[in-house]
């Protein structure tokens, strides 16, 4: 595991993460057990609001881990987020995906730190 350092997926990173901070649809997708933790254990949290804090957590400098995948998902990384949100320490697991819309992540698994 070591820090993503690469400016261009980190662009990707963000594009994502500024476009669902907007309000825009479909460029940041959850999984259906990572939304569950996230509404089970993150009250009043929604799907716009977590792209704000992911976004909010990037822009300050927070760490994201490039790991490789060795679970056959097409993308050759995850991306691995810490946030502290609403007092939690969260890890928030991700896979970036380019196509013709432009860069999403797709979040696979939160729980806490």
């Amino acid at each position: 595991m070591s820090r993503l350092e690469d400016p261009e997926i980190l662009g990707q990173i963000i594009e994502s993460l500024d476009n669902a901070a907007s309000g825009v649809g479909g460029y940041v997708t959850w999984k259906r057990i990572a939304w569950e933790w996230v509404s089970e254990n993150l009250n009043g949290e929604s799907q716009k609001s977590m792209a704000c804090h992911l976004l909010a957590y990037v822009n300050a400098g927070g760490k994201i881990d490039q790991v490789a995948e060795r679970r056959g998902f097409e993308n050759p990384y995850h991306y691995d987020f810490r946030p502290r949100i609403n007092n939690l320490d969260v890890y928030v697991e991700s896979v970036l995906r380019v196509d013709r819309m432009g860069p999403q992540l797709y979040v696979v698994s939160t729980h806490r730190v």
